[in-house]
């Protein structure tokens, strides 16, 4: 449709195989061919559901992030059971996003605080200072009805009675009571990405 591909490099999440952010890396034989489909990126999204952007790495990637980081959050303590969906569900009510995702943990990663964290990336940067400034996002019931929602608080307060717990947090300073949500919220951070 676009122009003849040279090679296809296919990135599969080492994290987590099952994750939907694998990527795909095209390298088409004329600049022509690339510039014709970053130009028609919403045809590609609404035909095929890929996102596609121009290959960056090095100082362009940095450029990028810190570029991205004022309008990106980090959601902290998602319930297990939310999806990618949910998660782009909750915060385009709030307003248009970007991209969204969720880093699940895999079994042996899971603590006593069962929880994922993911990041969402909104089409402005005033909804994301709102948001951090905030602090906390409500699960809404259409989602929280159907999930167990997990009390973080009392996990972490029996966490803490544990010696080898208390040594990593001391270490650490990870986390904080004031950090985790009442039950059925999520946990919202800046994301920042150093230059």
């Amino acid at each position: 449709m676009f122009g003849k591909v040279e090679v296809v490099k296919i990135s599969a999440q080492k994290k987590n195989p099952d994750m939907r952010q694998n990527t795909a890396r095209v390298v088409f034989k004329s600049a022509s061919s690339a510039q014709a489909v970053l130009s028609n990126r919403e045809l590609v999204k609404s035909q095929t559901g890929f996102i596609v952007d121009p290959y960056l790495k090095g100082e362009s990637l940095a450029q990028r992030n810190v570029a991205m980081s004022d309008s990106r959050i980090h959601v902290g303590f998602i319930p297990v059971e939310v999806d990618d969906d949910d998660i782009f569900e909750i915060f385009n009510q709030i307003a248009p996003i970007q991209i969204c995702y969720i880093n699940k943990k895999k079994g042996s990663e899971v603590s006593s605080l069962p929880s994922n964290f993911g990041f969402v990336t909104f089409k402005d940067k005033i909804t994301a200072a709102t948001l951090i400034q905030k602090g906390f996002v409500k699960i809404p019931s259409k989602i929280s009805s159907r999930i167990s929602i997990p009390d973080y608080k009392t996990a972490f307060n029996q966490d803490m009675l544990d010696p080898i717990f208390q040594a990593k947090q001391s270490a650490q300073g990870i986390i904080t009571v004031s950090d985790i949500p009442k039950p059925g919220y999520l946990k919202i951070n800046s994301f920042r990405v150093r230059a």
